[in-house]
């Protein structure tokens, strides 16, 4: 409905770092969405996700673990660029992680991230947003050296609907 859904997703990862330990991550993930509350001009919404997540390295042992994450943001009021039909839209999200397995191998570990989006709703059930994340990462350990990163991302979206036929779904 309008105020909570669930979603689930398949993801990969490549992870790169010189000549150091490489990484691909595979995961699965499920998610609690709530979108609440609604000012008009600025909605907020918030995300429990619980992830499987598939380490491969290249000079390490593989590795599996369970991390859970909690998000939070706000969305602006839909407004309109240059004449287009369909609508943009800004968000400003805060993320928090915590990996569940205290023997996890992490190469990366990240704790907290900062997002900011640009958005575009092509249709009623498809959009795509560009996003510019900040977080610092660590190396191997909570007190390794800190990495900054900035991360580039596009995420299209389409909202599954089942088909109405002869008034009945």
């Amino acid at each position: 409905n309008s105020t909570f859904s669930v979603a689930g997703a398949l993801a990969w990862f490549n992870t790169r770092y010189r000549d150091d330990t490489n990484a691909n991550e595979f995961r699965i993930h499920q998610d609690l969405n709530i979108s609440w509350p609604d000012l008009n001009i600025v909605h907020f919404f918030s995300r429990l996700r619980f992830e499987q997540r598939w380490f491969f390295y290249k000079n390490l042992d593989n590795d599996f673990d369970f991390r859970l994450r909690y998000l939070i943001g706000a969305e602006s009021k839909d407004f309109r660029l240059f004449n287009w039909e369909r609508p943009f839209y800004l968000q400003i999200i805060y993320e928090g992680f915590q990996t569940l397995d205290d023997n996890a191998v992490e190469v990366f570990i990240n704790r907290t991230r900062l997002h900011a989006a640009f958005g575009h709703r092509i249709s009623k059930n498809f959009r795509y947003e560009f996003h510019y994340i900040s977080q610092i990462s660590r190396q191997f350990v909570e007190t390794g050296s800190g990495t900054t990163q900035n991360i580039f991302r596009i995420r299209l979206f389409h909202k599954i609907q089942p088909r109405k036929t002869n008034g009945t779904p």
